[in-house]
């Protein structure tokens, strides 16, 4: 036997509450988990397994777009509702793209298509440094809606939408009560959604899943140790009235970097919390770093993480 065929990566497709496809491109990693949790019976004193089922099945996906303005303000930070009976569309369309022996890729009605038609999409974590792509992972619980199967297969299928690629971010600078911490090496945001999947009346599969927890937390890595003195202390400080900000800066395609006062940066902005320091570490032939850690809370009012993707650089 021998390779007969093979698949890549494609973009992904949300049909949103608000009617429109939001095609998330820019796709760098996918994977799909089964989620199978089996039962493996024996007894009477056997030493082997004699009996075996499928207990439960908790499918996920979970995918990495390079695209991130594209997606934070399509999705936002608490997660959208994948629900083709609400929305009136498919819901959340994947695809594995067929490559052509000798050629690229293969043409329309070639492909494997995967959809599904209920759950949950929500943003995972953020990734950005000076010398790489900054990236954000996106997972999706998957539910069943009393008809399909959580995800429905189908063979032979044409591509959807237009992918495109026009936007990349390194990370950016960061304000800690309006104060400028210099030096910044990396960011890291944790959206902390933490979902929950409920399973009922003995089925395989869940019914309903929802948003549990909203917690973020974002990592920020800068060589300006004197921080730690200045404006962090060795205790942490509280935020204050003036919001601590967090930008990601866009690159300029076929240039070098979008300009600062050009509103098509993204800002991550907090208004209540705590900044805390974590570790200074340095090794010989390299720098000092200190990493510190902003926790968000909420206000009252606002969201507990609130996001531009359309902002200027201070």
């Amino acid at each position: 036997m021998a390779v007969t065929a093979a698949h890549v990566l494609y973009a992904v497709q949300l049909d949103t509450i608000l009617g429109a496809a939001l095609l998330l491109d820019g796709i760098s990693s996918y994977s799909l988990a089964a989620g199978i949790r089996e039962s493996l019976l024996n007894g009477d004193g056997s030493f082997r397994p004699k009996w075996t089922a499928v207990q439960q099945q908790a499918p996920t996906v979970e995918f990495t777009t390079t695209r991130i303005a594209n997606a934070l303000a399509g999705i936002g930070v608490n997660g959208a509702i994948i629900d083709a009976d609400l929305i009136g569309a498919d819901g959340l369309k994947m695809f594995f793209q067929k490559v052509t022996e000798g050629g690229t890729r293969a043409g329309a009605t070639s492909h494997e298509k995967l959809t599904v038609k209920e759950g949950l999409i929500y943003p995972a974590t953020l990734n950005a440094t000076n010398d790489s792509d900054a990236n954000i992972v996106y997972r999706a619980a998957i539910t069943y809606d009393g008809t399909n199967d959580p995800i429905v297969f189908a063979g032979s299928q044409s591509l959807e939408g237009t992918p495109t690629i026009d936007e990349g971010f390194v990370c950016g600078p960061v304000t800690i009560n309006g104060t400028t911490i210099n030096g910044i090496q990396s960011i890291t945001v944790d959206f902390g959604v933490t979902v929950k999947a409920l399973f009922g009346d003995g089925q395989v599969w869940p019914t309903l899943v929802y948003v549990a927890q909203v917690r973020p937390k974002i990592t920020v890595r800068t060589l300006d140790v004197s921080a730690l003195r200045a404006t962090l202390t060795l205790d942490g400080v509280a935020q204050s009235v003036t919001d601590s900000a967090v930008y990601l800066r866009k690159m300029a395609e076929g240039g070098t970097r979008v300009a600062d006062a050009t509103a098509q940066h993204i800002k991550f902005s907090i208004d209540d919390g705590m900044i805390l320091p974590r570790t200074v570490r340095g090794d010989d032939g390299s720098e000092f770093a200190l990493d510190f850690d902003i926790i968000p809370t909420y206000d009252g009012a606002n969201e507990t993480l609130v996001i531009s993707t359309a902002s200027a650089l201070p």
